[in-house]
Order: C-alpha cells, then structure tokens, then sequence
C-alpha cells in the first residue's frame, strides 16, 4: 500500500511553495506515494494545475474560522487516513496540529519552513513575528519534524529554542534542462537586468529601482524589467515614476513559466534584492537559464550564489552596493557569460528536481518506517 500524504497550504495562489509542492507531487513514485492536497483559505488558480496532474485536491475553508477549519481539516485526516500530513505555512501548521490530535491513528506531522522563519514578517525582530516564534516554540511537541529548504532557516529556529534534531535541510530542486538557454550573443546593445519576484514588501524593489537611478546617473545604459505582482507593485510603480525611470524600468506583472524562460533567455543580468529568502526558484532558474545573479546576501540566496564566481552578493538594503556590482557586469561581457557558466553548473549538480524528489522519498519513508 502506498504510503499516504497530505499536502496542505494555506493559499491556492501561485507562488514559489506551490510551484515546488506541484513539483514534488508530480515527481515521486506513485506506485510508493500517494498525495492529495488541501488549502487553508480556498482553493486559488493552483487548483486547476494540481487537478490537471491527477492530484486531489481539498478545499478546507468555511464558517467557524480556526476551530472551524481544524474540524474539517480532521474529518478528512480521518477519511483518508494519511500517514503523513506536510503543512506548510504558520496558520495551516497551527490548524494542522490541532486537528491531528482528534484523529487516531494520528498521522505523522510535518512542517515544512519555506523561507528564513515561520511567518511572511518581514523582520525578526517585530512583535508579529517574536509572538508567532513563541507560539510555534510552544507547539514543536506537537510536530515530528521540521522539512527546511535552506540551512539559514534551520539554524535561525534553533536559536529560538526548536530542538536540531528536530530539522530535515531539503533544498528546493528544478529541472535545469527546461531552463537552459541557446547561446547567447556576446554583445547587446542595452543589456537587461530582469527581477522576477512577488511584490512585497521584503522583496525591496525599491532598493533595486535606486540602484538603477544611481548607474543613470553614472552614464550607464541598461534596462530593467520587473516581472510578478502583488501588494507593493503600485508603490514601486510610483517610485519609478517619481525617478523618471520610466524609460529604464517596464513592470510586467505575472507571467507563465514559459514567459519567464523566454525573458530570462533574453535578459543578461538577474537581481533579487530581498531582505531574506528560503530557497528562491527564482534566483534558481535563472542560474539554470545560464544567468549571473547578484542578490543580497541573506539565507537562501547565499546558499545558491557562490559569490565573485556565479554572481555577486551584497548587503541588503544597499542600493550603491548593488549598483557597484550591476556596473561590473554590465562592463563586461565575458564576466556575464564565465559567471552564467558556472551558473548553470552549479545547479546542475547540486540543486536537481530529481535529487528533492528522491530525498523527499526517502525522508517519507524513514518517517513511516519509524513509527511501526
């Protein structure tokens, strides 16, 4: 029989956790794993994707708020009889531990950290985020293990108090072969910087849209394309306007996967500005699509940018920073195609679709064997 998995997000957006949640559901062995999904607050444009792939998929949001939710959630955890459940997110991990203790046999709780901490706050240091730290200190009995996709992450929540030997490091994997670029010429006229990332506050675009005032103002001729939506994309739209970056900047909005390949293949430069990441796929994809990537340097990014040989990493919030080392590749072509190079290498050999779904496999299988 096959070993019995619940997938369960809080939002059916798209977004770099469903991306790579899609990703595994469709790679493991079906013959071995079974997987079904659940969204905490509705089923979103994901849905569609997942059903296309054969995957159930469960809507668990109606009246009641959270007890509501962890009634249904347990329902059908006793329905399904799941022997693991894989929560990703604050609220859905907190919904999820609940509901697990109402249903016998109680499945194996997972909960998977996708970025730098528990919660989408944008500093550590906040209140938000030192009570959602607290709560989730609290609750780590109720969990069996802790999934990360980067070491930064694991090692911040062990200085919070959740036990290391608790933590599972998992990096994210894709398909480097669907992001690998035909060659590219060794010149363009205007070279193109290309960020591909939601639109949040964490994000900094602004840091980048300063950067680029700042090689302006040093004569240097670029282009710059923002690619992705979300709540800051008005303010950013704004700030751009207020520099007269009109010309120099085109926000995009949402794209496909494969408008996201067609742009990075036609791009020569890509920045992530954040103030921290898990794992991004964006910063991934473009190191497979042959890109030098200058990012911040913060958990997540620096685990995949090795810096001076497949790009740069500067310090966050530092727009002259990020501007010194843009005019060095802008400045020379050759270090842009040796940087993309080596790029491209790295993830080929370390950071595969295959090699995440395989050792998710075997983590599953270590969990269930386990408990017998």
């Amino acid at each position: 029989m096959p070993i019995r998995i619940l997938q369960a997000l809080t939002k059916g957006e798209v977004g770099g956790t469903e991306l790579m949640v899609l990703r595994l559901v469709c790679g493991v062995d079906r013959t071995r794993f079974a997987c079904e999904i659940s969204f905490l607050d509705g089923c979103g444009p994901m849905t569609s994707r997942f059903q296309a792939e054969g995957v159930p998929v469960h809507d668990l949001h109606g009246p009641g708020g959270f007890l509501g939710a962890a009634r249904r959630l347990a329902a059908l955890l006793r329905r399904g009889r799941f022997h693991i459940v894989h929560l990703y997110g604050f609220r859905m991990s907190l919904v999820g531990r609940v509901a697990a203790r109402f249903v016998s046999p109680r499945p194996i709780i997972v909960h998977g950290i996708r970025g730098l901490h528990i919660t989408e706050g944008e500093e550590t240091g906040r209140l938000s985020t030192r009570l959602a730290l607290a709560v989730e200190r609290l609750g780590t009995p109720w969990v069996d293990s802790y999934i990360a996709n980067s070491h930064g992450a694991a090692s911040f929540l062990t200085t919070v108090g959740i036990p290391a030997g608790k933590f599972t490091i998992i990096p994210n994997g894709i398909a480097p072969e669907e992001w690998s670029a035909p060659d590219r010429p060794a010149t363009t006229p205007v070279p193109t910087i290309i960020c591909v990332a939601n639109f949040r506050p964490r994000k900094r675009h602004q840091d980048l849209l300063d950067s680029l005032d700042l090689l302006r103002k040093q004569g240097a001729q670029v282009r710059c394309q923002l690619v992705g939506d979300g709540v800051t994309r008005p303010a950013i739209a704004a700030h751009a306007r207020q520099q007269r970056l009109n010309g120099v900047v085109e926000i995009m909005g949402s794209r496909t996967p494969h408008e996201v390949r067609q742009l990075l293949h036609a791009a020569d430069i890509f920045v992530l500005p954040s103030l921290w990441e898990g794992m991004p796929g964006s910063v991934m994809e473009a190191m497979a699509a042959g890109l030098p990537v200058v990012g911040t340097d913060v958990p997540g990014t620096r685990e995949l940018v090795v810096d001076g040989i497949t790009g740069y990493l500067v310090p966050a919030k530092n727009p002259r920073r990020l501007a010194t080392q843009l005019q060095r590749l802008l400045a020379d072509p050759g270090l842009r195609t040796r940087m993309g190079e080596a790029g491209r290498r790295r993830i080929h050999e370390h950071f595969s679709l295959t090699a995440m779904v395989r050792r998710h496999e075997e983590v599953y299988t270590r969990f269930v064997q386990e408990r017998l």
